[in-house]
């Protein structure tokens, strides 16, 4: 027996919540709870649902109601231990696992890829102006730049069972301003090669805020990974929670296994149905997640694509969840061994249908702005 769904909390995430819900028509929420009184008796977003005063809850306390508590993460655990006092029969789980277990069986199918990606670079350039400035602010109030950004990762887990070689090639993609590994991983020195979109700005971020990087971010795009690098360069490719604020994800995949040597490991590691818990807002507009089959998935709106199944002919692909504890949230974990290469005739499916020359412009333009 399904049971009844009750949410606690009416910000940000239980609109996410509400609204992934609805996309898959399911357990509707027979009440919505919220400590802002000035929220009580009216409605979340566009959606029609009356909010209650907490002093009611003990009406839902009964083994067959769910609580999904939908508070953001800073207090997230605290409003937990508070229900936890009160609630003596109730199940209780946080939104980011729900939404996910949700998602988990709505996408289906193996593919449904829409050429759009011209308007998707649209989008892109439209927030890409905000990650920079958001990078930058959270840097510019670090008390000691040095002491919080130089805590780099040298083991990554995700990798042990391959053999990484000294001076393997290994490109870290989207790397973000302040890098997450080094030229040491996994007790090898390797050639490490980190790029990103934005790599120019985050170098001038190094100088303008004064704390020392490793080696400089070069520039590149993961969609067009071939024309920085070459075919069958590199040993490993890297992707830490960036994929998922991409132009386009599918593209992104294939240009990295055309970049690896055979036996060469394209890495992830995402933040689970990011796009829907942050509504789709700014770059965040791809889902990360495993289905119920276990197979690796990215979707949004409208797009999706089974990639173990998609690349299974040419790849082994490994996929696993790991816990995300500070965020209540689970990662996606996968690894995609090359084996064979992937026909240029579904490279050219997927081809991108517009020069690339616009990013270029308009990054170029706002480095002189700066």
């Amino acid at each position: 027996m399904e049971k009844e769904l009750v949410m606690f909390g009416a910000g940000e995430n239980g609109l996410a919540l509400l609204q992934c819900i609805e996309k898959a028509g399911g357990n509707y929420p027979k009440a919505c709870f919220d400590n802002d009184s000035l929220k009580w008796g009216k409605t979340i977003g566009t959606i029609n649902l009356i909010i209650q005063n907490p002093q009611s809850l003990h009406e839902y306390d009964r083994d067959d109601c769910l609580f999904v508590v939908s508070i953001g993460c800073i207090v997230r655990d605290e409003v937990v231990r508070q229900l936890e006092s009160v609630l003596q029969h109730a199940e209780i789980i946080n939104s980011h696992t729900y939404i996910a277990s949700i998602a988990k069986t709505y996408y289906h199918g193996d593919i449904k890829w829409e050429g759009n990606y011209r308007e998707r670079i649209k989008n892109w350039l439209r927030n890409y102006k905000n990650e920079w400035e958001w990078h930058e602010k959270k840097i510019a109030g670090f008390h000691d730049v040095d002491s919080t950004v130089w805590n780099r990762e040298s083991q990554i887990a995700r990798l042990e069972k391959y053999k990484i070689k000294a001076n393997d090639r290994v490109i870290d993609v989207g790397c973000g301003p302040t890098l997450k590994y080094e030229s040491t991983i996994n007790g090898v020195n390797v050639n490490y090669i980190p790029v990103d979109p934005l790599g120019m700005a985050y170098n001038q971020f190094a100088e303008k805020y004064n704390f020392k990087m490793p080696v400089k971010i070069g520039f590149a795009f993961g969609e067009h990974l071939v024309s920085f690098f070459g075919k069958e360069f590199a040993d490993y490719i890297l992707y830490d929670n960036s994929m998922d604020h991409a132009i386009d994800p599918l593209r992104c995949i294939l240009e990295s296994i055309r970049v690896l040597k055979k036996g060469g490991v394209l890495s992830l590691r995402h933040n689970e149905v990011e796009a829907q818990l942050n509504t789709a807002e700014g770059l965040h507009q791809w889902d990360f997640l495993m289905n119920t089959e276990g197979d690796f998935v990215i979707a949004n709106e409208n797009n999706y694509v089974n990639i173990s199944k998609l690349l299974s002919p040419f790849c082994k692909v490994d996929t696993y969840e790991e816990e995300f504890i500070e965020i209540h949230q689970n990662l996606v974990i996968v690894n995609i061994e090359k084996r064979e290469e992937v026909p240029e005739t579904i490279i050219e499916k997927y081809d991108a249908d517009v020069d690339n020359g616009v990013l270029i412009q308009e990054l170029f333009a706002l480095y002189t702005e700066k």
